[in-house]
């Protein structure tokens, strides 16, 4: 098979991958109703198939990277609905968004600061002693190679 055959194959199964997980949580809001199907929707189901493709094009330290990543992330957007919600008791629609997107930029920005400066230790460690790494004492980082 063709180097381009197998790549319009993979992108053929991806996208119809990602759009059979999307019309599924769409028929499930539809009959169960909008609560429940919000909270299906919401779930990271997507983010396993989507880890499996990245495995496909990417090595074993770029998927850990990108799910420390994405687990810093979405606690960072769980921060900025609680703040919007907590924001928008006292405050306009404008006001409200404005600093639950601050909260977000900040932690946003203070995860990535503290992955790379995990990465950092983590070169400095393996460097000196080939052993695991923690990142800011909190998150337990995968074995660098």
């Amino acid at each position: 098979m063709s180097p381009d055959l197998i790549y319009i194959l993979m992108l053929a199964l991806r996208m119809t991958l990602a759009a059979a997980l999307v019309v599924t949580a769409s028929v499930i809001t539809e009959r169960s109703g909008p609560v429940i199907g919000a909270l299906i929707a919401t779930l990271p189901i997507s983010a396993g198939p989507s880890y499996v493709f990245l495995a496909l094009d990417h090595d074993a330290a770029f998927i850990a990277e990108g799910a420390l990543a994405s687990l810093a992330i979405n606690a960072a957007t769980l921060l900025l609905s609680l703040t919007y919600v907590v924001l928008a008791q006292r405050w306009n629609a404008v006001v409200s968004i404005a600093g639950a997107m601050a909260v977000w930029v900040l932690l946003a920005g203070w995860s990535e600061w503290c992955i790379g400066r995990s990465q950092e230790a983590c070169l400095r460690t393996r460097l000196r002693s080939r052993s695991a790494c923690r990142c800011c004492g909190a998150f337990a980082m995968p074995r660098c190679h």
